[in-house]
């Protein structure tokens, strides 16, 4: 499968981190009007290429939490995969989450058509606006945030930052007002929110800033740098590693091109990026115990049919038959099924998640030549 979208964030310890991301999903079903608990671990059927698992598991000093949404037979341009949540709270120290959106592979579907655009899911902006985030130990914002004298020393260390997956954009405003100029950079940042931090800068801050980071990694008027983690202000060759946006495109270009040019480019290099060695333990934990539930369900069913079956009353012997011509061989009888409960409590639980399931279409729209979907 192809990954869509991928957001790792760190959590400042001591809030309610679980509890928030329960919210989010239970507003979410809410607002799709499907009558599930977000915060009770279970399968969810809801039809038959609509699955929803809740996973709710404590390891030591961990609080685990998954919620995941799953089309096993998804395909073609309008649909996703899968989509997931996971978040770990500790008790003393930062907890984390992880969102993915996975889409069905596009290589396998048109090896010749452009890559398809996830936007960031709703939830997660809700949570960065809830939560103190962070990317490493670069704080991370649902909006470009201003930069005031005061602050250009932490600025300095978000840029030398080695721990952050992705990267840090200062924006030049130059002559535009700054109502305009934070609108602008608002929308600029919209599908970048959980994948990148943004600061605006002006006047004297902006000359100031340039003067403490020198000409080779100064950022220019009107213009917009991007700068990736461990910003290196000794190394002659740095600067190459921090692009930018330049006057010129910025000026040829709408709010939804530059927003779609940064959010494409930081899509790509978020799934190259390795997650923490602690994201992949905890995941195998939770994907061994769900399969371990699946695996006690399918016992416990196969069991429920053998008792059923052992418990019939054996058939009365009918008189003798009496010979007669030879039979036709013909095709295979295809036996009864038995109306045994448990075949007809798995019928019945299919029947009503197909009845209850109200599945919202996957809306696209072609914004600078890419698919854009909405998450789940």
């Amino acid at each position: 499968m192809a990954v869509g979208y991928r957001s790792f964030l760190s959590v400042e310890a001591g809030q309610s981190l679980i509890d928030a991301v329960m919210t989010q999903m239970r507003r979410w079903c809410e607002y799709k009007d499907i009558d599930i608990a977000a915060d009770v671990a279970g399968r969810h059927l809801l039809g038959e290429n609509d699955i929803i698992t809740v996973s709710l598991e404590r390891e030591g000093d961990a609080v685990m939490y998954r919620w995941r949404r799953h089309h096993p037979f998804a395909q073609g341009a309008h649909e996703m995969y899968r989509s997931t949540i996971t978040a770990v709270e500790y008790e003393d120290r930062p907890g984390w989450v992880w969102t993915e959106i996975e889409l069905p592979s596009d290589s396998a579907l048109d090896p010749t058509g452009s890559p398809r655009f996830m936007a960031v899911p709703s939830f997660l902006r809700a949570l960065i606006d809830e939560l103190v985030c962070f990317d490493g130990n670069t704080p991370v914002t649902g909006e470009p945030q201003w930069i005031a004298t005061s602050h250009l020393p932490d600025l300095m260390d978000y840029l030398a930052d080695d721990t952050r997956r992705g990267p840090v954009y200062v924006f030049s405003q130059d002559r535009r007002g700054q109502t305009e100029f934070e609108q602008w950079a608002r929308e600029v940042m919209w599908e970048v929110v959980g994948l990148g931090t943004a600061f605006m800068v002006g006047g004297d801050i902006e000359k100031a800033f340039n003067e403490m980071v020198g000409p080779g990694h100064a950022v220019r008027k009107a213009t917009v740098r991007t700068y990736q983690p461990s910003l290196n202000l000794d190394d002659a060759e740095d600067p190459q590693r921090h692009r930018s946006l330049s006057r010129e495109r910025i000026e040829m270009s709408s709010t939804r091109q530059l927003c779609h040019v940064l959010g494409l480019a930081l899509r790509s290099q978020a799934t190259q990026t390795a997650l923490p060695r602690e994201v992949l333990t905890a995941n195998q934990i939770l994907a061994q115990r769900d399969r371990a539930v699946r695996d006690q369900r399918s016992r416990l069913i196969r069991l429920a049919d053998g008792d059923i079956a052992r418990a019939a009353p054996p058939r009365k012997p009918g008189p003798p038959r009496k010979p007669g011509p030879p039979r036709v061989p013909g095709p295979p009888r295809v036996p009864d099924q038995p109306n045994e409960p448990a075949s007809m409590v798995r019928a019945l639980e299919s029947l009503e998640g197909e009845l209850r399931a109200l599945r919202s279409s996957l809306l696209s729209t072609s914004q600078n030549g890419h698919r854009h979907l909405n998450a789940l």
